[in-house]
C-alpha cells in the first residue's frame, strides 16, 4: 500500500506554537483488480440476455434462456490497478444459473477459475485479461445472474533446507487459496 500526506503546517512565533492547517492522503491499494467491462459475446438456441451491468467485483444480469442448451457468453475485462501480481481466486454464485469459464468460443469450459490477470509477462499495474463466463440452466426461463469474483494476490513461496527436489513444486500461491505439500524426506535441522 503507498499512502503520501501531505501536511499544511503553519507556526506562531508569537504563541510558540505549532499547529496543522490541513491534512491530506492519497492511497492506492496494492492489490487491486476490478472488473472493467462485461459485453455480450455470444448466445445460442435463442438465448437473451435482458441487461448487463458491473461493478468492482460483481457480473450482474438478466438472461432468458428458452431451452437446457442455451447459453449467454459473457466477455469480462479484468484489469489489476494494483503494483503486485494479482488474479482471479474463485467465482461464488449467488443465483441458481450455472456458470463455467470457457474459451472465447464457448468451448473448453472449466469451473476452476485461478488465473492471474497479466498481458503477456506484465502482471502488474495496467494489466488486463479477458475472461469468458458461460451462463446456462438445466432448464429453461429467465433467471437472474449475480457471479461475485474473488480477486486475491500472489504470494512467493520459499523452501528451504529440503532435500527432496523442488522443481515440481508450486514457486506462489494466491491469498486465501489452500496448498497442501507432502514431503517424504525429514526436513534439515
Amino acid at each position: 500500500m503507498l499512502i503520501i500526506v501531505s501536511l499544511s503546517v503553519g507556526f506562531s512565533a508569537f504563541q510558540k506554537s505549532l499547529y496543522v492547517d490541513d491534512m491530506s492522503f492519497y492511497v492506492r491499494l496494492e492489490d487491486n483488480v476490478r472488473v472493467s467491462n462485461v459485453h455480450v459475446s455470444k448466445v445460442n438456441s435463442s438465448a437473451v440476455s435482458n441487461y448487463e451491468e458491473y461493478n468492482v467485483s460483481k457480473l450482474i444480469a438478466n438472461v432468458t434462456l428458452p431451452s437446457s442448451s442455451a447459453y449467454v457468453l459473457y466477455k469480462v475485462d479484468l484489469t489489476n490497478y494494483g503494483n503486485i501480481k494479482s488474479g482471479l481466486l474463485s467465482i461464488k454464485n449467488n443465483t441458481s444459473v450455472n456458470y463455467s469459464i470457457c474459451n472465447s468460443n464457448g468451448s473448453s469450459c472449466s469451473s476452476l477459475p485461478e488465473t492471474p490477470v497479466c498481458s503477456g509477462n506484465d502482471c502488474t499495474l495496467g494489466a488486463t485479461k479477458e475472461l469468458y463466463v458461460k451462463v446456462s440452466s438445466n432448464t429453461s426461463g429467465t433467471y437472474d445472474v449475480n457471479l461475485d469474483f474473488d480477486f486475491e494476490p500472489y504470494n512467493a513461496i520459499q523452501y528451504n533446507n529440503i532435500k527432496e527436489n523442488i522443481s515440481s513444486f508450486r514457486t506462489e500461491v494466491m491469498s486465501n487459496d489452500t496448498y497442501q505439500l507432502t514431503l517424504t524426506s525429514k526436513p534439515e535441522v
